[in-house]
C-alpha cells in the first residue's frame, strides 16, 4: 500500500492478530504518524461484520478523547473501501517485550517509575469507563527518552468474543486475570492483574504463570499462587511482595480496588529503592577470556596490526614501497633480478585511463544529485525541527539540528535552535530539579529549604505562613509527585509555567491517623532570577 486515506505509508513497522501496523506521514502538517487497519473478515455474518466497524468506530472515537501523556493519542478513525484504520501517535522506540527480550536489568527505582506512570494512565482511563484488557508488554511502548505508552486499547473496542474464530480469547493468557480467562464479565481489576503480572517479571525475569501449552497456563492463573519473589532473587525489597500478592489475588474483590492505591503503595518506603535488583534469567553469559589466554590474543592482535600495517603502506605510499622494494637500477644493483611487469596489469590501468573521463562525468552527476537530495532533505529537517521546538519538544528538535549540521556544517539557522533547544533542556532539567527539593524538604519538614525556591515577596510570605500551620498540625508527610504528568511551557528564556499531579497524605497529630489532605494537580509560574529559578506564583486544583 502506498496511501491510507491522505495518508503516505512509509513503512509497515509491525503485524498482529487484528491487522497490520504501518508508519507514514500526514501531508497536511507534516507529522509522522502510526496507523493500524483492523481486520473484519474473520465475521462470517456481512450484517455482523457491519455493525462490528460501526461499534468500532464510534468506541475509537471515544478512546481517542482519552488525553494523557502515557497513553497513545489517537488522531482519527475511517474507513476506505474494506478497510478500518486508525491513525495514532507514532513513537520511536522499542516495545517492553523487545526490552525484557534483551535481558535488560531494572533497577527497583526504575521498576517503581514504570509502574507508576502505567498506574496513572490506567487509572486515568478506568475513571473515564475504559477498561484496556490487554496489558501485556507488547502493549507498553518506551520511547528513547525511558518514557512508556499504553497501546492498542483494540481488545477493549472490541468485543473479540463476537468473533467466528473458535477459541479465541480476549486478551493474551499469560497476563489475564482468573474472570477473563473463564469469560466472565471483567472490570479494571482486570488491568490491575495485569500490571501485576508485569511487575513480578520486571522483578524476577520470568512470568509468574508459565506452562508448556495454554490450558496449564490457564489452570495456574485459576488455581494456583505464583513463587515468591524470594525465591526468585533474595535481595528484592518485602514492599514488592505485598504489593505483588495483592495484585495477583484471585479474586477482584480482594485486589487493589484502583490504580492509584497501588501506585502509593509502591512509592511509600522510597528508601529501599538505592540499589540494583540482580535477576536469574536462565542462561549463562560467555565468560571472560582467562589470564592464561590473554598474551595469546594480545600477541594475535599484534601480528595483525603489523602485516595490515605493512600492506597498507606497500599499497598507498610509493616511497615506503620504493624503500622496501627499489625499482629498476636500485634491484639490480642489489643483485636481484626484477619481475616483469604483468600484461594483464597493464591491460587493466590502459583500459581505467582510456574510461576515466566517462567516469569522471558520472561521478560529477552523482555528486550534484546527492547535493540536491542533501538540500531537501536539510530543508525537510529544519522544517520539523523548528516545529518541533515550537510545540516544546527539545530533545526532538535537538536530534533534528544535530542531523541538518552533519549535512551541513555551517547551517546557522540549525545552530541557532540547536542552542536555544539545548537551553531550554538545562533549565527543564533545572526546573525538575525544584520540584524534587520541594518534595524533599516538605517530607523532611525543612522550612528554611522550602522557602530558598520562593522569590521574595507576598507569595513567598503566604507560603511560609501555610507551611508553619501544616507542620504544627501534620508529621509523617508524604508528597508524591507524578513524574509522567509533569508540564514544562517556558514560556521564555527566563519565565516559565510548570503543572504536575500529586498526591499529599500526613499524620494528623490530633488523630494518630494518617490521611490524603490533597489530590489533584498543581500549577506553578517560575521566574528565573540570576541562574536560579524561584516560584513566583502556585495553585492547586483538587480532584
Amino acid at each position: 500500500m502506498e496511501k491510507i486515506g491522505k495518508y503516505e505509508i512509509i513503512e509497515e513497522i509491525g503485524r498482529g492478530a487484528m491487522g497490520i501496523v504501518y508508519k507514514a506521514l500526514d501531508p497536511d502538517i507534516n507529522r509522522e504518524v502510526a496507523i493500524k487497519t483492523i481486520r473484519f473478515d474473520m465475521l462470517s455474518d456481512g450484517s455482523e461484520k457491519e455493525e462490528m466497524m460501526r461499534r468500532f468506530i464510534r468506541e475509537a472515537q471515544a478512546v481517542g478523547k482519552l488525553e494523557h501523556s502515557n497513553i497513545i493519542t489517537i488522531y482519527n478513525v475511517g474507513r476506505e473501501g474494506d478497510s478500518t484504520y486508525i491513525v495514532m501517535q507514532y513513537i520511536e522506540g522499542k516495545s517492553l517485550q523487545e526490552i525484557l527480550s534483551s535481558r535488560k536489568k531494572y533497577s527497583p527505582a526504575e521498576i517503581v517509575k514504570l509502574i507508576n506512570c502505567l498506574c496513572s494512565a490506567l487509572g486515568y482511563a478506568h475513571k473515564r469507563g475504559v477498561v484496556h484488557r490487554d496489558i501485556k508488554p507488547a502493549n507498553i511502548l518506551i520511547d528513547n527518552d525511558e518514557n512508556p505508552f499504553l497501546v492498542d486499547f483494540g481488545v477493549a473496542l472490541i468485543e473479540m468474543s463476537t468473533m467466528t474464530l473458535s477459541g479465541t480469547i480476549a486478551g493474551t493468557p499469560s497476563y489475564m486475570a482468573p474472570e477473563q480467562v473463564m469469560g466472565k464479565k471483567v472490570g479494571s481489576q482486570a488491568d490491575i492483574f495485569s500490571l501485576g503480572v508485569i511487575l513480578y517479571e520486571l522483578l524476577t525475569g520470568k512470568r509468574p504463570f508459565q506452562g508448556d501449552h495454554i490450558t496449564t497456563v490457564v489452570y495456574k492463573i485459576i488455581n494456583e499462587k505464583p513463587s515468591p519473589l524470594s525465591e526468585a532473587n533474595r535481595d528484592i525489597p518485602e514492599i514488592f511482595e505485598r504489593v505483588v500478592t495483592k495484585a495477583l489475588a484471585k479474586d477482584p474483590t480482594n485486589r487493589y480496588q484502583n490504580c492509584r492505591d497501588m501506585a502509593i503503595d509502591l512509592l511509600q518506603e522510597t528508601q529501599l529503592f538505592d540499589k540494583t535488583i540482580t535477576m536469574d534469567l536462565g542462561k549463562d553469559f560467555p565468560r571472560s577470556i582467562s589470564k592464561k589466554k590473554r598474551w595469546k590474543v594480545w600477541a594475535l592482535y599484534s601480528l595483525l596490526f603489523f602485516i595490515v600495517s605493512i600492506a597498507g603502506g606497500y599499497f598507498f605510499f610509493p616511497e615506503f614501497r620504493q624503500m622496501i622494494f627499489p625499482k629498476d637500477k636500485g634491484i639490480t644493483e642489489l643483485g636481484v633480478t626484477p619481475v616483469p611487469r604483468s600484461p594483464i596489469i597493464d591491460f587493466i590501468q590502459n583500459a581505467g585511463a582510456a574510461g576515466s573521463g566517462d567516469l569522471l562525468a558520472k561521478k560529477q552527476s552523482e555528486a550534484k544529485e546527492k547535493t540536491d537530495s542533501d538540500a531537501e532533505l536539510i530543508a525537510l529537517k529544519l522544517g520539523n525541527g523548528i516545529n518541533q521546538y515550537n510545540q516544546g519538544n527539545y530533545r526532538r528538535c535537538k536530534q533534528l539540528m544535530n542531523d541538518v549540521l552533519r549535512l551541513d556544517k555551517q547551517n546557522q539557522k540549525a545552530r541557532q535552535y540547536l542552542t536555544r533547544a539545548n537551553s531550554a533542556l538545562v533549565s527543564i532539567t533545572d526546573i525538575k530539579a525544584v520540584i524534587e527539593n520541594q518534595k524533599r524538604a516538605l517530607e523532611q519538614k525543612e522550612l528554611p529549604l522550602l522557602m530558598i525556591d520562593y522569590a521574595v515577596g507576598e507569595t513567598k510570605k503566604q507560603r511560609e505562613n501555610e507551611l508553619i500551620d501544616f507542620f504544627q498540625e501534620y508529621d509523617d508527610v508524604l508528597f508524591i509527585v507524578f513524574p509522567e504528568t509533569i508540564q514544562i511551557k517556558l514560556i521564555d528564556s527566563t519565565t516559565a509555567d510548570i503543572s504536575f499531579s500529586n498526591i499529599l497524605s500526613a499524620v494528623s497529630k490530633e488523630e494518630g491517623k494518617k490521611k490524603i489532605l490533597f489530590e489533584g494537580e498543581v500549577n506553578w509560574t517560575l521566574k528565573k532570577q540570576e541562574k536560579f529559578w524561584k516560584i513566583i506564583d502556585y495553585k492547586k486544583k483538587s480532584l
